[in-house]
């Protein structure tokens, strides 16, 4: 079968036919005449040749840190979904957490052609904007903000400041907190930087040894609130930035014979399975990951079609989910 067979069985124009398997605009009548055509028929569009009268390829790279992320997982279940319905798929390059692995999927993408790259990064260096300088597409970053790309971005700094207000208005004075790293520029430092300034407005005591940060992914979130209970064994509040880690914190501290939440309030960040599945249920911080994903995806078409862009940062919110462990 070709477009000009479809096109005479289904009584309408080659550039009818060629507008409805590119998502033009095609009438409802024209479009369900083509449709059934195409099922009767069986007729599929060859990709090899839409690549060659198109000089695209439908597929978008998607450069992610990790595969055990529920946060992940939500961002690219958006960005899929978003692009599915423009028949567009995706190749997904998992880096473990290794930067020069993110470098080499730019690199890899750029050389095989793809439509587009979507990038979910814990930090954006002079390394990754060079390589994103020498893509032959466009690119979008979700989860970062980065002056002078596009991206899409949470309120890191607003929500932990929130979070940790919320404790403090719970009457919690001595709090500590369990971070990732500052190289992690939003979940790291911007965190890290809110639970500081919640502390320091409210004139509660903040000293270095207050706050644990580090890979916070390989390590117990038990044995990070074993040394710092060992520390501070009058504390009233933990800020963690992740909810596996904040269950690893509540183990510990009923495993002290403390009560959560009457001696200690837990807090945590991401709203995954986690905060579900205990006892007490966790309060959490809950992002829009899959708006985050979809939105990226969205501005990476828009990209692709050359559409202006009305803004190139897009700042996604956050909510407090209550629950029994600050009750």
């Amino acid at each position: 079968m070709t477009i000009n067979e479809i096109a005479k069985l289904a009584g309408v124009s080659n550039a009818a036919v060629s507008r409805y398997f590119n998502n033009g605009y095609v009438s409802e009548e024209k479009k369900e005449a083509i449709r059934r055509v195409v099922e009767e028929t069986g007729y599929s569009p060859s990709p090899q040749a839409q690549t060659l009268r198109t000089k695209k390829t439908k597929l978008i790279g998607v450069i992610i840190p990790r595969l055990n992320s529920i946060a992940t997982n939500l961002v690219v279940n958006g960005i899929s979904d978003r692009l599915e319905t423009e028949g567009y798929q995706i190749l997904l390059g998992n880096t473990g957490d290794d930067v020069s692995k993110e470098l080499n999927y730019l690199r890899i993408f750029n050389e095989n052609r793809v439509d587009g790259v979507i990038l979910l990064s814990s930090m954006v260096s002079i390394k990754h904007r060079l390589a994103m300088d020498k893509l032959k597409c466009p690119v979008v970053i979700i989860g970062q903000k980065c002056e002078g790309c596009n991206c899409v971005y949470y309120n890191d700094y607003q929500a932990t400041y929130m979070v940790t207000n919320y404790l403090i208005e719970k009457g919690c004075k001595k709090l500590v907190f369990i971070g990732f790293n500052d190289t992690e520029i939003s979940n790291g430092k911007q965190r890290r930087k809110g639970f500081v300034k919640a502390l320091k407005d409210a004139k509660l005591p903040c000293e270095e040894e207050q706050i644990n940060t580090g890979d916070i992914r390989k390590q117990s979130g038990y044995l990070i609130m074993e040394s710092l209970y060992n520390k501070y064994n009058d504390l009233d509040g933990v800020v963690c930035a992740s909810d596996k880690v904040a269950v690893g914190a509540i183990k510990y501290l009923q495993d002290r014979g403390l009560n959560v939440p009457r001696d200690v309030k837990v807090v945590g960040h991401d709203y995954s399975d986690f905060s579900q599945a205990i006892t007490p249920t966790l309060t959490t911080v809950k992002y829009s990951y899959e708006e985050a994903g979809a939105k990226g995806a969205a501005m990476l078409l828009n990209l692709i079609r050359e559409i202006p862009l009305l803004a190139k940062e897009i700042m996604l919110g956050y909510e407090i989910i209550e629950n029994d462990s600050t009750r």
